[in-house]
């Protein structure tokens, strides 16, 4: 079965394209007209409007705007879920002016990116709005004096202030999301797309793995692993971890005999942590103690 992924081009692609990296997906952002197939899974660059057009209509997934998934979805495309929210891409869906009086019935431009949005919120605000929709950027119809104010997205603000424009009310915070086609869960995302979901990219391609013994729960280690070790560790059932002092796999118990055999491999809420539930068979630490957490400080 093959997957599909929608993945938004532009500045907010670069986020994108950094944050699927921490997890070993390579995609090249910079092509606008990027699509690549990697293993089962088919990842494409679309125009942020389009990502959720796309997922429930021939795609699994996709990563894009909020702003862009909560329009859609008020133009009656119900066929995603928000799988979660991520921490970039962060900016507002703001009305801006320039400074004038806005009238009570006033001409709001939006972009074709918010044509509903902007609708619903101009209902809400004013008095029998005239919606202007266009293509491209919005600022210059306002500050000419062609719409009276603007509905659009702000993340730095430099435009704005280019045009000698400033909010005047933020109406939707927004940020990056992941979407899928309905039924789909976060889980599903980290398992199919970024085979597991594990984040090696915040030291150094390592990841710290609790060890714990699955019938008393008791600590028995702490080591680190990174893709290859977490790898064999799944296709053998045996703990393997990387050694960071001689810069190689090791198997726990391959000279020792103390094989941990692995009953569970768990991750935290940020994926950048592991846990593994054993079936130790002898002690963990060196020292021939069962635990390498045997020794206890005084308060």
């Amino acid at each position: 079965m093959i997957m599909f992924i929608g993945l938004s081009k532009g500045e907010l692609g670069k986020e994108i394209q950094e944050y699927l990296k921490r997890y070993g997906t390579e995609v090249d952002l910079c092509d606008r007209a990027y699509t690549k197939r990697q293993g089962n899974k088919i990842f494409r660059v679309l125009r942020s409007r389009d990502v959720p057009r796309f997922v429930g209509k021939g795609y699994d997934f996709g990563i894009t705007g909020k702003d862009c998934c909560e329009d859609e979805k008020l133009g009656g495309n119900d066929n995603f879920d928000y799988l979660d929210e991520l921490d970039f891409g962060k900016g507002s869906l703001v009305f801006y002016g320039t400074g004038r009086k806005v009238p009570g019935t006033p001409k709001v431009v939006t972009s074709a990116y918010y044509t509903n949005l902007a609708k619903k919120f101009s209902g809400e605000m004013f008095s029998e709005p005239e919606i202007l929709v266009v293509n491209g950027a919005t600022e210059g119809y306002v500050s000419s004096g062609e719409a009276d104010i603007g509905f659009d997205s702000i993340f730095n603000g430099k435009t704005r202030d280019a045009n000698g424009l400033s909010v005047i009310e933020e109406v939707m915070p927004t940020c990056a999301v992941i979407i899928g086609r309905r039924g789909y869960i976060r889980d599903d995302f980290d398992n199919i797309v970024l085979d597991g979901g594990f984040d090696f990219g915040k030291m150094g391609d390592l990841i710290p793995a609790t060890v714990q013994d699955y019938r008393t729960g008791e600590v028995l280690m702490l080591a680190y692993m990174n893709r290859k070790s977490l790898s064999k560790t799944r296709e053998t059932g045996l703990a393997t971890f990387w050694s960071r002092s001689r810069e190689e796999l090791w198997t726990k118990g391959a000279t020792s005999g103390n094989y941990q055999y692995v009953i569970e491999i768990s991750k935290d809420c940020d994926g950048d942590a592991i846990l593994l539930k054993v079936d130790s068979k002898g002690p963990a630490c060196h020292t021939g103690n069962m635990t390498c957490f045997y020794r206890t400080l005084p308060k």
